[in-house]
């Protein structure tokens, strides 16, 4: 069976075209179940994620020298909210995509940031996720 075009474009960004490495995942979830659920489900995925409970602990993971393909947060967090982690990461320069989870459908919305409402099935999330890294494959393509 032959792939298309764009599920072979997926296939190879699932192994990170520059590294060979399966996707690097940070997630900002201050909920301790729903953490565990998506890194759990990630993980399941063969993919990689780290885990950050606190807008601060995101911001020491995202410091270090390791890169994330996509970064996963909750609007809502103890010490601040996602669109300012958002924010933080965009002055750092060269960002990964962004998915914004929240169930609160009144937050602002910036255009670098996919949305995910909560509650939101496992399959919504692979749908977005899968979506979200194809286009950045695709736009990385045309660079």
């Amino acid at each position: 069976m032959e792939l298309s075009p764009d599920l072979l474009t997926l296939e190879t960004h699932r192994q990170d075209v520059t590294s060979g490495r399966t996707p690097r995942i940070l997630i900002l979830e201050d909920d301790p179940a729903l953490r565990r659920i998506l890194w759990r489900t990630f993980a399941g995925w063969g993919w990689s994620a780290v885990t950050a409970a606190t807008l601060d602990e995101a911001k020491l993971y995202a410091s270090e020298k390791s890169s994330y393909n996509l970064i996963i947060s909750d609007y809502h967090l103890p010490d601040g909210t996602g669109l300012e982690f958002m924010d933080w990461i965009v002055e750092r320069g060269n960002p990964p995509p962004f998915i914004l989870m929240s169930a609160d459908a009144r937050i602002p919305f910036r255009i670098q940031a996919k949305r995910l409402q909560k509650p939101f099935s496992i399959d919504e999330l692979r749908s977005l996720v899968e979506s979200t890294l194809l286009l950045k494959a695709n736009q990385s393509r045309l660079d």
